[in-house]
């Protein structure tokens, strides 16, 4: 009888048959396949090191995606039934997370995290106003008044818009303390 019909027979006997034991292992992380949300690891437990391939997500995009610095340590999880998974990260090197409503880090209370474009945007609009104001008062004179009057007259004419929160945040995204 072969050391795999014993154990067979042991776990019929106790009751363990076709049970579906889960298995936790270390490992170093070779490549990472972000296409594939795979990364190649050696594991590192035991006497003897084997390559096995895990999947980063347990079930492909569902929502987070941990993507592994290159020779961290992983603990991978697997079974006869479970394709093996990272389920957890000695070192990320990037997250992606996918939600469909929002995402909050800690209280919330800091509102929406800043779009960085429109803010951007928005302060150029207002340093070029400024400039314009500081470019009026470099080349003024002060016997020409009447000049001076058009100039500021014309700039002063065309307000500046105010900024609204709305404008700025990322609702979906907020944070806090």
């Amino acid at each position: 009888m072969s050391d795999r019909a014993i154990i067979e027979s042991i776990n019929k006997m106790v009751g363990n048959h076709k049970l579906d034991q889960v298995t936790y292992v270390n490992a170093t992380v070779k490549s990472v396949d972000l296409k594939k949300r795979t990364c190649e690891c050696i594991v590192v437990d035991g006497h003897t090191e084997y390559d096995l391939t895990c999947k980063l997500m347990a079930t492909i995009d569902d929502g987070i995606l941990f993507e592994p610095v290159i020779n961290s340590t992983v603990k991978v999880i697997f079974s006869q039934n479970v394709e093996p998974f990272v389920c957890q990260y000695s070192e990320i090197e990037n997250i992606t997370i996918d939600a469909k409503t929002k995402i909050k880090f800690n209280d919330g209370s800091f509102g929406g995290l800043v779009k960085v474009k429109e803010l951007t945007d928005k302060i150029n609009t207002l340093e070029k106003d400024l400039n314009k104001l500081k470019q009026i008062f470099t080349t003024w004179t002060p016997l020409a008044e009447t000049v001076l009057k058009t100039s500021i007259t014309a700039w002063s004419g065309q307000q500046i818009t105010t900024t609204k929160a709305d404008d700025l945040q990322n609702k979906k995204i907020t944070h806090g303390e």
